[in-house]
């Protein structure tokens, strides 16, 4: 499995990373170093220049956390040197000294991430790392989480252990949270995913046709169920019919 910011970097292309400075925190402006101010530019925010500073919305990663921060150069004046580009308010108060933050942007939005030692190392534990990059995935723009989920591979990696375990696509799974926003997808249940501690939603995911019966890792077959109906598609005596009906309710996955 890919270490977490391997799989962020795939996901948005372009990403920023900068080492949070004593200088960033004291003057309460932080710096934003060349790679980020690019992340910013590609979604479309351009610095001000004081007192007309530019308020940019900093989404944080796995969380519903929005942070206001003015981004704006500092021109300083009778210095001979260019503007530096810095962005504060709530960014400033929510970092701290020594943090590695990442910035990136699916085009529209821009978010944010403190990366950790273990952000770069494959995964302990994949269940957990899965949530982790399932939640980041499920966070961006809808067309590019798509255009991502179909350029799955169909038939992923079976890695052997004690029982098979599959390399499946995180974005096919985010994807089918967000196309059917976090509702079960089984016809005449629909119930919402309940809300975690977060404040995020749950919902699980399941391929209609499973991978140990040659179904695929695609969009078309993986459906958002919730734990009861996704128990049912396995173990009940309806499982056949449940997954006629979520084939027909799913369609082509889009």
């Amino acid at each position: 499995m890919k270490p977490f910011v391997k799989e962020l970097e795939e996901a948005f292309g372009t990403i920023g990373i900068k080492n949070v400075t004593a200088n960033d925190i004291s003057k309460g402006a932080y710096v934003v170093n060349g790679e980020q101010k690019a992340v910013l530019q590609t979604a479309g925010k351009h610095p001000g220049v004081m007192p007309d500073v530019e308020i940019v919305s900093l989404h944080v990663l796995n969380s519903t956390k929005v942070l206001s921060a003015s981004y704006y150069d500092s021109i300083r004046a009778g210095s001979g040197r260019d503007p530096e580009t810095r962005m504060g308010r709530e960014l400033v108060s929510w970092v701290s000294e020594g943090d590695r933050l990442l910035m990136a942007t699916d085009g529209r939005d821009v978010f944010v991430h403190k990366l950790t030692a273990a952000d770069y190392q494959p995964p302990q534990d994949p269940v957990t790392h899965d949530e982790k990059v399932i939640g980041a995935l499920s966070q961006i723009d809808r067309e590019k989480l798509l255009m991502r989920a179909k350029s799955a591979n169909p038939r992923p990696r079976q890695d052997r252990t004690e029982a098979p375990l599959y390399a499946r696509d995180p974005a096919v799974r985010a994807w089918a949270m967000v196309r059917s926003d976090f509702r079960c997808e089984v016809p005449g249940c629909g119930c919402y995913g309940f809300l975690k501690a977060d404040g995020r939603r749950y919902i699980e995911t399941h391929h209609i046709v499973p991978l140990g019966e040659n179904g695929e890792d695609t969009i078309a077959n993986t459906a958002a169920v919730c734990p009861n109906c996704h128990r049912k598609a396995h173990y009940s005596t309806e499982r056949t019919q449940m997954a006629e009906n979520l084939r027909q309710a799913v369609g082509d996955g889009t």
